[in-house]
């Protein structure tokens, strides 16, 4: 077990690099439809928050340079 978290600790050193997060950096471009619209025509607040967390998931990829996942 030792020997695991030893070798964890410097294979992450050799292979991580600091980065700046303007290196990061994710826009994202979307077209509002009336079928995610409210009666006041205003984005539905939870359609909102996926393309957030699309944002979020694209940038921390980029960022890490690893496949990165939500805990739930």
């Amino acid at each position: 077990m030792h020997f695991i978290i030893k070798f964890l600790i410097i294979f992450a050193k050799k292979t991580m690099q600091p980065k700046f997060p303007s290196e990061s950096v994710t826009t994202l471009t979307d077209l509002v439809l009336p079928g995610e619209t409210n009666p006041l025509n205003n984005l539905f607040g939870g359609e909102l928050l996926a393309r957030m967390d699309r944002a979020a998931s694209i940038t921390a990829r980029r960022h890490s340079r690893r496949i990165c996942e939500p805990h739930l």
